[in-house]
């Protein structure tokens, strides 16, 4: 059985798992290849987990950039048509100017 202790060691160094765990907080992961899946361009959106006022594990899902870009890509247009979503990174997410 996977516990918090035991979680540690497999994803300690993974920042979907790590990040939202510090701050509190969600947290989106990308845009990266998930090599170990899909070999997509993917985003990871996580939360942490608390149970009677602790964090006890993090929720998350992957999206497909593609999928994100259905979303979003007439709406960057209708912006500007070099409109561009950009992680905190600068890792280009979105972007209506090919």
């Amino acid at each position: 059985m996977l516990t918090m202790e035991s979680a540690d060691e497999t994803y300690s160094r993974r920042e979907w798992f790590t990040v939202p765990l510090e701050p509190g907080a969600g947290h989106i992961t990308g845009p990266y290849v998930d090599f170990l899946c899909t070999d997509e361009y993917t985003l990871t959106f996580t939360v942490p987990v608390t149970a009677r006022g602790r964090i006890v594990g993090v929720a998350g899902v992957d999206i497909f950039v593609e999928s994100i870009e259905d979303l979003l890509l007439d709406k960057l247009r209708e912006i500007d048509p070099r409109a561009t979503l950009i992680n905190g990174v600068g890792r280009v997410v979105v972007s209506a100017d090919p």
